[in-house]
């Protein structure tokens, strides 16, 4: 019970801190808050009996960007980004491939040239928060052209499980 209380005051700060950064991100930075969904099964309506034994599966994996547009400085840009893969292995490898496939599509079809990346996450030690990812917040500007962000840093390592 102990640290029940510490845990409170961190989940209130960051939920603080992530709807001030999306309420006004700063200037050529983009927010991004991403998380694993589920694994879909898909399976045709009028299948063949040996269809029925092999069921396909995708994963899911949504992100929500929040940056200001480099037009129109008025409001901020809330953007959905959906990853859908053939992928199972939920691991980091797979987050840093969605990451820099979100960086791309931010980039090449929006026409945003963001600075800094600042990343929310549940924090899954497997996916968010090992050795991997990071290395890859430390070599994000050699691979994105962007600084990392105190805040993603500090969220990864501040997250705790509720007792």
């Amino acid at each position: 019970m102990e640290k029940f209380p510490c845990h409170l005051f961190q989940a209130k700060w960051q939920q603080g801190q992530y709807y001030s950064l999306c309420k006004n991100p700063p200037e050529k930075s983009v927010v991004i808050v991403m998380d694993f969904a589920e694994n879909y099964s898909y399976a045709m309506q009028h299948e063949v009996q040996s269809s029925h034994w092999y069921i396909a599966q995708v994963t899911l994996h949504p992100m929500v960007a929040h940056y200001q547009c480099e037009c129109d400085q008025t409001s901020p840009v809330r953007e959905a980004i959906h990853i859908i893969t053939d992928d199972m292995k939920h691991d980091s490898h797979a987050v840093y491939k969605f990451v820099s496939t979100a960086v791309d599509h931010l980039t090449k079809v929006r026409g945003l040239s963001p600075q800094r990346l600042i990343q929310f996450s549940d924090g899954c030690t497997g996916q968010y928060k090992s050795k991997i990812p990071f290395m890859d917040v430390f070599l994000r500007e050699q691979r994105f052209g962007h600084t990392p962000s105190g805040t993603s840093l500090l969220w990864v390592l501040t997250r705790e499980k509720p007792m």
